[in-house]
């Protein structure tokens, strides 16, 4: 399996180079960006299945700005606003591995917002409702109250 990954990783790598390269010959043809920020994300998931925190953490975030950027140029186009919700919750379950909750917790709670937009008010859109569960779920998981300790029944004297 680890010999598959790094073959993946090593295809993502040519994907990337020659994405960014017709990315930036055309910077007005938003599919290049698009799939740019796809290759991106696919690398972050091979190297967040190796648990490769930081690598992963690194092509997010490199995805993340060129979602933002799509989502500007376009914020009425589904596809990037769904995009920008997932590689926020890709960058959620990184930082919560990392232990980072505050930074989880922003994560989720961008990629939930930006995914209830995407959903119609009677809830037809099944897979983004789904999203929206999953990613309630892990906010929520991380948001527990604290417990209070027990106080001693037997006052001191």
């Amino acid at each position: 399996k680890v010999g598959s990954i790094e073959q993946a990783q090593k295809a993502y790598g040519e994907a990337l180079e020659l994405g960014k390269t017709l990315a930036d010959q055309d910077t007005s043809y938003l599919g290049a960006r698009h799939e740019l920020a796809s290759v991106l994300e696919k690398l972050g998931n091979s190297y967040l299945s190796q648990d490769k925190l930081q690598d992963a953490e690194r092509s997010y975030t490199e995805s993340l700005k060129v979602r933002e950027e799509l989502v500007n140029r376009e914020p009425g186009n589904a596809e990037w606003q769904k995009g920008l919700a997932q590689v926020l919750a890709r960058l959620g379950e990184v930082a919560q591995k990392q232990g980072q909750i505050d930074l989880a917790k922003q994560h989720y709670q961008r990629s939930l917002e930006i995914r209830r937009t995407l959903t119609d008010p009677d809830g037809k859109k099944s897979d983004t409702s789904e999203d929206i569960i999953k990613l309630q779920r892990q906010l929520d998981a991380l948001t527990v109250p604290a417990i209070s300790p027990p106080q001693d029944s037997v006052a001191s004297p």
